[in-house]
């Protein structure tokens, strides 16, 4: 952890050193499907989840400067929303149970636009879940995300729209025996207005 850290604010303090010529920040809305899934192997016999829709906000701060790669952070709040259900067992009811995850995720993420209006973007995520009223493990934690898009500018105005993948808490702030993290795919909108 202490390594990532310090990555973090080597890198930040590079791309702060270089004259920006442009700051951007993003209000982002984004839809996608999650589901709890095992890290490595999977349990024999275990319960299973099935996704039924998740939605996020958030603020993204784009720095760039003289270099074609930008830095990407931000702040996203995220509602996941999944059925449970048990492993089989005679007797045992097998109706799903609604469950929720509420995750707040800072993305520390590398942004590089080609052929000026698209994009790739990824990196890591740092996680923090803030309600525990579900029946996986915290997942509170590090993870990555990986995206492709496109943006337009008018003027100081921007729209964008970013597919994504991302898996959080692949690297848990608590440690546990077989673990269950969270895959969500989805896509971001984005209105960003640069300073």
């Amino acid at each position: 952890m202490k390594k990532f850290l310090i990555l973090v604010i080597v890198l930040l303090s590079y791309h702060l050193s270089y004259g920006q010529n442009e700051h951007k920040v993003f209000i982002t809305y984004g839809i996608s499907n999650a589901m709890p899934a095992y890290n490595h192997n999977g349990v024999a016999g275990g319960g299973s989840y099935d996704g039924t829709g998740s939605f996020s906000v958030g603020l993204r701060y784009f720095a760039k400067s003289n270099i074609p790669i930008t830095f990407e952070t931000g702040l996203d709040y995220a509602t996941h929303k999944y059925n449970r259900r048990p492993a089989f067992y005679p007797g045992l009811d097998m109706s799903p149970k609604p469950e929720e995850l509420h995750l707040v995720s800072v993305p520390v993420y590398a942004n590089l636009t080609f052929l000026k209006y698209v994009f790739v973007n990824g990196g890591a995520l740092i996680d923090f879940e803030i309600n525990k009223e579900n029946s996986i493990q915290k997942q509170s934690g590090i993870g990555f995300g990986l995206g492709i898009g496109g943006k337009y500018d008018f003027k100081r105005f921007s729209v964008m729209v970013n597919p994504f993948f991302q898996r959080h808490a692949f690297l848990a702030f608590e440690k546990t025996g077989t673990r269950l993290s969270l895959l969500n795919a989805g896509v971001r909108i984005g209105l960003g207005y640069s300073f």
